[in-house]
């Protein structure tokens, strides 16, 4: 159609964190995100009713009261640095092989 291979949100000025093609000026590509998406998200929250806001908020209070399992966190810890030495271990193999 002649646009010349944009997309929509590329064409309205809406900026994606993951683009088809990188930006030619880096520098420019971070700082319409720095801008743009907080512009985004205050929107949202503008536009977002007050009964929701306030649903959210004493919904966000009630989670906060939760007990938290520190022992639960480390062990989850401890799996992820066993798999990631694990498959750093692998990843080893395979380029000394």
């Amino acid at each position: 159609m002649g646009h010349g291979g944009s997309t929509l949100p590329e064409r309205s000025g809406v900026a994606l964190s993951f683009r088809g093609r990188p930006d030619f000026i880096p520098i420019i590509g971070y700082l319409d995100d720095l801008i743009l998406i907080p512009m985004g998200l205050a929107l949202v929250v503008r536009l977002t009713p007050p009964e929701v806001i306030e649903s959210a908020r004493a919904q966000a209070q009630q989670a906060s009261t939760k007990p938290v399992s520190y022992s639960a966190a480390a062990f989850v810890i401890v799996v992820w640095l066993i798999v990631m030495w694990l498959f750093g271990k692998w990843t080893l193999s395979l380029v000394r092989a």
